[in-house]
């Protein structure tokens, strides 16, 4: 909301008000407090706030950052106005440079379109010395284009910036930086752009981002950092796997990089059940650059708070702003554990900080959905398809993480990356593009270092292997030709899921299975090892043909299959169809066509609407897929994605009936739907090529 007269209440003192009075474990000490405190009050009235925090016992020295973006430059240019620093305003030193480059910031200079966000760091001062409270800058540049003229545009912009700030570049640090530019176009690209103004040596901090496991290296190589190179790629590949996001920190100092290197690690659930955060915490404590009283202070941050509905007081001027707001804005306050940092100081020692976020956030009610045109009949071409499933490529691209996988679907145990990434590999197979084969060979090779030790792969590292996540990850291999090992003791591991009367259960009868760390009993885990159709129409052609068999038999009348972990039996009887014989089980997949065919595609899910096309277009006529393929069509999102539709059901260990699931859950990250639109319409794309205008 821009209402200034509003804006003006939400004061940034505002945030730690309540921080402070609304997070009980908070490590920070009273005295520390009032001091950050203090400096709040000279901030501009922006509510959105940072804490810098160093770990293992060092939390009495804590920074304080302020988020801006562009609109709000002018009000930066006031960090000023309640310091006494009329005598070196215009002496050309850094606070000088910092109020010129903010003003030019907030008057339309280029810089705008370039930087989003600024991001101003302060460190706690020591009394009363204003020169020392000068802001460090890190400015948002990051930009994934590709263009060289693009990206040669934005470099001269960035290092104009850093003249702009500095009072200047050295020719060799301009050298260095350009190579740096070069190197991270190579293997990721840049993200944020730091300046310590207010330190001795003005060192420049370049943040790498969308860096694989294979890049780290040969980015520290082309730049000659001095560090250790063999402990840097320890500390980043240690986190890839666990983490969303892995970003590199480096500084240059004058003209030389420093032996020290940052590595930060992000997850994007704000959730203190997410075992991720709770695995990073364990392994840091577990080194000793953590406590654990402050693992367990920093995984009860996350949290909203609401006025009126929470105990702490509404800070004063906050409650003036949401009197004076409209009727349909509801004030709330937000915590964030955004990330945590583990620098190498290249001396072989270490050192962890936790960085949180704190901010006012206005609640609006929902947007109603945008009318739509009509479902008619799009004409088909080759190029409209390859427009489709090119952008539903970059999407996923996009959405993989830097290890080469993919995560979905948000249950109490975390996100799935291994069963989801297996089944996305499989689908990017199936679309027959070069590109996407790339990917699922680096997903491939991602799995492959992921194997149990009793050759299975499971819904994600913490829970047991099953049958159903082997088999996507044997079904990838086998599409993308590759036979080792590895796929031998997959196949051992999944054999032992064969039921006596030919069905497959997804966890095997020797499988421990655990809840809140208790081992559970045979009969309290007696629904996980029941046979399930729908894991037995994804393992049926693995294990041989007594699961075939069963596959046959368990057909139901209407022509389809009855899933287990599924809220739509579509998934199922799709796949159990597929591996059929064409000419021995001709009724029986015409009977599953039929029953596909008699759903309605206006009220499908997404993910339903792709898999109930697929016997469509492979053995129904041109008019049993129309309307479906129209409405797949008309339903990507901008970004290339499909709207998530996965239902996926959260069963309980003892259950063997899929009515009564406690909960459904559908792929929030858009992936498992968006790789089935993407595989389905390269089947549309073959089984309409000859009517279909060249």
């Amino acid at each position: 909301m821009a209402d200034s007269t509003i804006e003006r209440f939400l004061t940034a003192s505002g945030c730690l008000d309540l921080l402070w009075s609304s997070w009980a474990p908070c490590p920070v000490v009273p005295a520390v407090r009032q001091r950050l405190d203090k400096l709040a009050r000279t901030l501009p009235a922006v509510p959105h706030i940072g804490l810098e925090l160093r770990l293992g016992g060092k939390t009495s020295q804590v920074d304080l950052h302020q988020l801006l973006d562009a609109d709000q430059a002018s009000k930066a240019r006031h960090i000023l106005d309640d310091l006494d620093t009329s005598s070196i305003v215009d002496d050309g030193g850094p606070w000088a440079r910092l109020h010129r480059f903010l003003q030019a910031w907030a008057n339309g200079h280029a810089f705008g379109a370039l930087f989003k966000n600024i991001y101003l760091e302060h460190d706690l001062p020591e009394g009363d010395d204003h020169r020392a409270r000068v802001p460090g800058i890190f400015l948002d540049v990051h930009n994934r284009s590709r263009d060289p003229q693009a990206r040669a545009k934005r470099e001269a912009l960035i290092v104009e910036a850093i003249v702009w700030l500095r009072g200047g570049l050295e020719a060799e640090a301009a050298a260095k930086l350009a190579r740096c530019f070069e190197a991270a176009a190579r293997v990721g690209s840049v993200g944020h752009i730091g300046l310590m103004l207010g330190r001795e040596g003005g060192a420049i901090r370049v943040n790498i981002k969308d860096l694989d496991r294979d890049g780290l290296l040969p980015l520290l190589e082309a730049i000659g950092w001095p560090g250790d190179r063999t402990a840097a790629l320890h500390a980043f590949t240690r986190m890839l796997d666990e983490v969303d996001l892995v970003t590199v920190a480096l500084d240059l100092d004058g003209g030389d990089w420093r032996p020290s290197l940052g590595v930060e690690a992000f997850i994007n659930r704000q959730r203190a059940d997410d075992p991720r955060w709770r695995r990073l915490f364990e392994f840091l404590v577990d080194e000793g650059l953590c406590t654990a009283t402050e693992a367990q202070a920093l995984l009860s941050f996350a949290g909203t708070i609401i006025p009126g509905t929470s105990t702490p007081t509404w800070p004063a001027s906050w409650a003036v702003a949401a009197m004076l707001a409209p009727r349909d804005h509801l004030a709330s306050f937000r915590r964030e554990l955004t990330h945590v940092k583990l620098t190498l100081d290249g001396k072989g020692g270490r050192q962890a900080k936790a960085y949180l976020g704190a901010h006012h956030e206005w609640l609006l009610p929902p947007m109603l959905p945008a009318a739509t045109d009509g479902e008619s009949a799009i004409p088909l071409s080759r190029t409209l398809l390859n427009e489709v499933m090119d952008r539903a490529l970059d999407f996923l691209a996009a959405q993989r993480r830097q290890g080469g996988f993919w995560r979905d679907f948000d249950l109490a145990i975390g996100e799935s990356d291994e069963w989801v990434t297996g089944f996305i590999g499989c689908q990017l197979v199936l679309a027959g593009q070069e590109r996407g084969r790339l990917l699922a060979a680096q997903a491939m090779e991602w799995l492959l270092g992921r194997q149990r030790p009793n050759g299975g792969w499971g819904y994600n590292a913490i829970s047991p292997p099953d049958a159903d996540s082997t088999a996507w990850v044997l079904r990838l291999a086998a599409a993308l030709q590759i036979e080792l090992p590895a796929m031998e003791r997959a196949r051992a591991f999944l054999a032992e899921h064969l039921l006596v009367d030919g069905g497959v259960a997804t966890y095997g009868r020797t499988t421990p299975i655990r809840q809140n760390d208790r081992l559970l009993t045979t009969e309290e885990v007696a629904g996980w090892r029941f046979g399930h159709d729908c894991v037995l129409a994804n393992v049926a052609p693995l294990i041989g043909n007594e699961a075939l068999v069963q596959l046959r038999r368990r057909q139901r009348p209407d022509g389809a299959w009855t899933a287990y972990w599924w809220d739509s039996d579509v998934f199922a009887t799709v796949m159990a169809a597929e591996h059929l014989d064409p000419v021995d089980d001709a009724p029986s997949i015409a009977a599953a066509r039929a029953w596909c065919l008699a759903l309605d595609p206006m009220s499908l899910s997404t993910f339903d609407l792709a898999w109930a096309l697929r016997p469509l277009l492979r053995h129904g006529a041109a008019s049993d897929r129309t309307t479906a393929l129209t409405r797949l069509l008309r339903l990507q999102d901008q970004d290339g994605g499909w709207p998530a539709g996965a239902p996926l059901l959260h069963m309980l260990p003892q259950q063997t009936e899929r009515d009564g699931a406690p909960s459904k859950h559908v792929d929030q990250e858009r992936c498992f739907t968006t790789a089935s639109a993407l595989a389905t319409l390269a089947l549309a794309m073959h089984a309409i090529a000859d009517s279909i205008e060249s």
